[in-house]
């Protein structure tokens, strides 16, 4: 489970001249006990197409789990617990 703790506003350039528009999710994750302590922080990125194919509103402060294909990209996102921060 994580734990969003920052939603970013993006938009670029892809590699084939298209804008693409989209939320970079920041979110940190318990470290295993046999790996270490505390916590490590991560980022997703999903893009406005996808998040609107989504029954997703991300949020700060939102648990959450993160599906993700064989190849490490996002699949879904489940909330977990939407108590908001």
């Amino acid at each position: 489970m994580a734990k969003i703790c920052g939603i970013e506003n993006v938009a670029f350039v892809g590699k084939d001249g298209s804008e693409v528009r989209g939320k970079r999710i920041h979110f940190t994750e318990a470290i295993a006990a046999d790996r270490g302590v505390g916590e490590a922080a991560d980022t997703i990125f999903l893009s406005a197409a996808k998040l609107g194919a989504m029954d997703f509103t991300p949020a700060v402060g939102q648990d959450i789990d993160i599906l993700y294909d064989k190849h490490g990209r996002v699949k879904g996102v489940t909330v977990v617990d939407d108590l908001i921060v």
